[in-house]
């Protein structure tokens, strides 16, 4: 999800940064070999634990920087991680000697593998009498798989892979098409590997460095610093269209909503994007092959600058090409939004609003822009509307803004401490709500899953002790309870460093720090998810508790600011309730049989070759229409299991 989106909360607070940060009309200076020893100063004087730079550290970053290469243990031989540890004998002495040789040697054996790799797959796919080969089976899980020991073990097995990578291109294209698609993607690998050589070397061993601090330090080249504004802010010029690699072509996946694109209703999805040119006489730019985010850049400008685009459309008969002219402009990108179910119970009616928020955003520039203010709006019109009650859907939410994930929680009870914060020295400090309005005192369910972190965590965290809300959802939160700021640079060649500098502790003294927030009401979980979370991450921090600040002034005493306790006789009532539900939901039951599918530990051809063969009888018809493409993703949206026995629960909360 930039990990996850980048999706982890964070607080705020900039700062510049280093004996070599300067002002703004100082000419751009890469990232040299130089300046890596002042940085990795400044993540240990900065990072919440009192880090040593010793051999254990630096097989760390080792580590790091192997399993960054080769997560799959497929490139690598046995002999190559002696030899890569050999060549880091002296890291961190070296680059504190401004000496970045290793690096060099480390990614010149990094390209060789991959070379070989393929030079290989190359070699079988070329061959006319290639086949697929229905005896091929597979293993997925990599950590019991070990190193090879040679290069021949290595190939057998890119065999194996090579083959699944083909089957899986046969549901949409012949085999012929599928096998010069993999070729391709081989040799563009390659050539991506090569570029970040000549380009982002340094960046690689800071990434692997500062994740060996713990795994949500991290180093923001300016590119990926960009990248998390646009994502904090929800602030975007442009013209608004979401974007992918295919194959070596840019492809629009969707149109935004609101942006240039869709007010000049010329593209849809599935267009690909040739060239691009600025302004009304700029030459046009060939973008064909070229990096998604690079596109990305040429594409985003100021508000009222034009662009170009060369466009291939496929149509039922030929392949149409033109050339289009788009205004750029702000692109809205999505925030909080509510939808109203109206449902009749018992013969009651009622009405619910289901909030959705994807992310804990604030916009540090435009302060209108934040996600705590589009919640007080939606929740003013829910109380005007009727809403008798509110699922706020967490789920899938990484986090964000730690002060609008306390503003946040603060809308529904009165006033009290929400977050606690430990720094680097033992000393705690409160983030409290203190605006006495309650913005909604109705009943309330909170859906969560394995994706919710951080922010999210302290949300629901802080409506569960306060037992202001029903917690539910499929398994336990992420897990996240530490807290990151960012320290920019100071040039913008430079980027900005994320660093870890405090642990965040919910009201009733926990921390959410592996163990995440525990629904009241569980849903069925996907299995492969049992294992997912912050306790599974190499050098995660440990968890610990501090006293309970549970604030006694919660609850207001005025009937309109005054909501009911969730008490474990509520809960225990619905959860029977809801249980019954779930045994005998279509929905769940399709889940669970999916989840079996999914969790096997070894995969063959042939049942991926049965698995196409069925999707193809049963496949629904594609469309490119934007308005028709929004509703399907509406509609999937609403027809989720998990969001149905939300808004199931909290009829039953409402009507309790």
């Amino acid at each position: 999800m930039f990990l996850l989106k980048t999706i982890f909360a964070i607080l705020i607070n900039f700062s510049f940064a280093l004996s070599f940060a300067a002002n703004k009309s100082t000419a751009p200076q890469n990232l040299k070999c130089k300046h890596i020893s002042l940085i990795q100063q400044v993540y240990v004087s900065k990072h919440i634990k009192k880090i040593k730079l010793n051999k254990n550290f630096q097989k760390r970053i080792v580590n790091n920087l192997i399993n960054n290469a080769d997560f799959n243990k497929t490139i690598f031989l046995k002999k190559d991680i002696v030899k890569i540890n050999n060549i880091f004998f002296n890291l961190l002495k070296n680059i504190k000697n401004d000496n970045c040789s290793s690096l060099d040697n480390f990614f010149l054996l990094w390209k060789k593998r991959m070379q070989e790799r393929s030079i290989f797959a190359n070699k079988l796919l070329s061959k006319k009498s290639f086949k697929i080969d229905e005896s091929v089976s597979l293993s997925l899980e990599i950590k019991k798989r070990k190193r090879f020991d040679t290069k021949k073990q290595a190939e057998k097995y890119l065999y194996k892979s090579i083959q699944f990578q083909v089957t899986n291109l046969l549901s949409t294209m012949n085999l012929k098409k599928a096998r010069n698609f993999v070729i391709r993607q081989y040799k563009r690998n390659l050539k991506l590997l090569d570029k970040k050589i000549k380009t982002e070397k340094l960046s690689i061993y800071l990434e692997a460095f500062s994740a060996a601090l713990d795994p949500h330090s991290s180093y923001f080249s300016w590119k990926k610093l960009e990248d998390f504004q646009i994502e904090m802010s929800r602030s975007l010029e442009g013209i608004g269209a979401r974007l992918s690699f295919e194959d070596g072509f840019t492809v629009i996946v969707e149109v935004i909503e609101g942006g240039a694109v869709d007010r000049s209703g010329k593209l849809k999805a599935k267009d690909k994007i040739l060239a691009v040119a600025q302004g009304v006489s700029g030459s046009f730019d060939n973008i064909v092959e070229m990096n998604l985010g690079d596109v990305v850049r040429k594409i985003r400008g100021k508000k009222g600058s034009k662009v170009r685009l060369l466009i291939s459309r496929k149509t039922k008969s030929s392949v149409k090409k033109f050339e289009i002219t788009l205004v750029r402009d702000k692109i809205p990108l999505e925030r909080a939004k509510v939808y109203y179910i109206d449902k009749t119970v018992n013969q009651k009616k009622i009405k619910l609003a289901l909030i959705h928020l994807d992310s804990f955003y604030a916009d540090w520039k435009n302060r209108e822009v934040s996600a705590t203010k589009d919640l007080i709006k939606i929740l003013k019109e829910a109380k005007a509307k009727g809403a008798n009650g509110v699922v706020l859907d967490l789920s899938n939410n990484g986090g964000g803004s730690l002060s609008d994930a306390v503003k946040i929680s603060g809308l529904f009870f009165k006033t009290g401490g929400v977050v606690r914060q430990s720094k680097r020295m033992p000393i705690y400090s409160e983030l409290k709500d203190r605006d006495e309005r309650v913005q909604f005192a109705g009943p309330l369910v909170v859906l969560v899953n394995r994706f919710s972190a951080s922010a999210s965590e302290i949300v629901s965290g802080a409506l569960q002790d306060y037992k202001r809300a029903i917690i539910v959802g499929a398994g336990s939160t992420y897990g996240k309870g530490t807290i990151q700021t960012i320290e920019p640079l100071g040039r913008r060649s430079f980027g900005a460093l994320k660093i870890t500098i405090g642990m965040f502790y919910i009201p009733s003294g926990k921390t959410t720090q592996h163990q995440g927030v525990t629904p009241d009401i569980l849903f069925p979980t996907a299995s492969v998810l049992k294992d997912w979370g912050e306790s599974s991450l190499d050098y995660s921090l440990k968890p610990n508790t501090v006293d309970s600040f549970i604030s006694k002034n919660a609850q207001g005493v005025l009937k309109k600011n005054k909501w009911k306790l969730i008490t474990k006789s509520i809960i225990n009532k619905l959860k029977f309730k809801s249980q019954k539900r779930v045994k005998t939901s279509k929905a769940f039951k399709k889940f669970i049989k999916e989840d079996k599918k999914l969790n096997k530990k070894i995969i063959k051809i042939s049942d991926l070759l049965k698995d196409q063969k069925k999707s193809k009888k049963e496949k629904i018809k594609e469309t490119t229409n934007t308005e028709a493409l929004r509703k399907q993703k509406l509609k999937k949206y609403m027809d989720r299991a998990d969001i149905q026995e939300s808004l199931n629960i909290l009829s039953d909360l409402v009507l309790f």
